[in-house]
């Protein structure tokens, strides 16, 4: 099939316009085609199943419509256009999901998420994305599990998570995202650097005892998030300079977790500063 796109250029004589991509080296084992069509890209693909082992990398064998899409994210993006009906055809429930603006995962999340759990951040993306879509309670549910946190840190590069988490900044609303990575303790995961590893036990939810906020440290951030994200908004800055600053300000304090940096106050012993 691909040959055949391949010729499909010289036939049409369309020039340099038309470029096929194999993605050999990035996306070998989707065995994935694309071809530039007037500055919009096609990729071609088989319908497939999959099977998972120690990777978030799956194999990979034939398979049909239902198989397909049900080893996909989220319902809303597992929906097929059939060209030759000109028909949308829903095997998983995405055209309600759509409707009623939810994120649902086609299979139960649980096992979703321990396959590929670079899910959990792609389902965090498009609800900041969107900001009008809810998870389901079920995905929200299934991030606490310990065993899909497991999965998380075994099966999750850094060089991957990273744009999936630059998306989510750049969302229409990242702060319900944040919130959740907050609330379900993914973030430990997430943020997974050394200094992660050991912080004051009740982490991001701490109580700052300070004079100065009336939020525990978790409220803080999302409202310092938030404020950035409306000053960026309001000044028209790009996309990539509103993301880069809400991740400054998301790390803002993230210092104030690290054990025996906080000193009492000399005025009340109450109150604490952070060194």
């Amino acid at each position: 099939f691909v040959e055949y796109i391949k010729k499909y250029p010289k036939q049409k004589n369309v020039g340099k316009n038309y470029t096929v991509d194999m993605n050999a080296e990035k996306s070998k084992h989707l065995e994935t085609a694309g071809i530039d069509i007037f500055g919009q890209k096609i990729e071609f693909v088989n319908l497939r199943s999959e099977t998972y082992t120690t990777s978030r990398i799956p194999e990979m064998k034939m398979g049909d419509a239902v198989s397909d899409a049900s080893r996909r994210d989220l319902t809303v993006n597992a929906l097929f256009y059939n060209i030759g009906t000109k028909q949308v055809e829903d095997y998983v429930g995405g055209l309600s999901d759509l409707r009623d603006g939810v994120l649902r995962t086609p299979l139960d999340p649980v096992q979703t998420f321990e396959d590929d759990p670079l899910r959990i951040l792609r389902s965090l993306r498009f609800a900041s994305r969107f900001g009008d879509f809810e998870l389901a309670p079920e995905i929200i549910e299934a991030m606490r599990n310990p065993q899909v946190q497991e999965a998380y840190k075994n099966k999750v590069s850094t060089e991957r998570a990273g744009p999936e988490i630059m998306k989510l900044m750049v969302g229409e609303n990242p702060i319900p995202s944040l919130r959740i990575l907050f609330e379900t303790d993914l973030y430990k995961s997430v943020f997974n650097i050394p200094e992660m590893e050991e912080i004051v036990s009740d982490g991001i939810q701490m109580d700052q005892k300070s004079s100065h906020h009336k939020y525990n440290l978790m409220n803080h951030t999302l409202n310092v998030v938030k404020n950035m994200n409306n000053i960026m908004k309001e000044k028209n800055e790009s996309d990539q300079m509103r993301g880069l600053m809400n991740v400054a300000a998301l790390f803002h304090d993230f210092g104030k977790m690290k054990p025996d940096i906080q000193s009492p106050s000399a005025t009340d012993p109450n109150y604490m500063s952070y060194i």
